[in-house]
């Protein structure tokens, strides 16, 4: 195997920590937002919705 080979491998297990690690991190995160949204919330109907409130809450000033 040639020198470009043996860094590739370098690098690569270089890069799979790296994922590794930053999934890891991530993962807080993602557990939050799955817990504020449903999977199957009809996003036009919330669209609606929160226009609306912010309609009524900018009249109410």
């Amino acid at each position: 195997m040639g020198t470009n080979g043996v860094l590739k491998l370098r690098a690569d297990d270089v890069i799979e920590k790296a994922k590794h690690e930053y999934e890891k991190k991530l993962a807080p995160i993602t557990e939050l937002m799955d817990s504020l949204f449903q999977k199957k919330e009809d996003l036009e109907e919330v669209k609606k919705l929160s226009t609306n409130f912010y309609l009524v809450s900018l009249y109410s000033l």
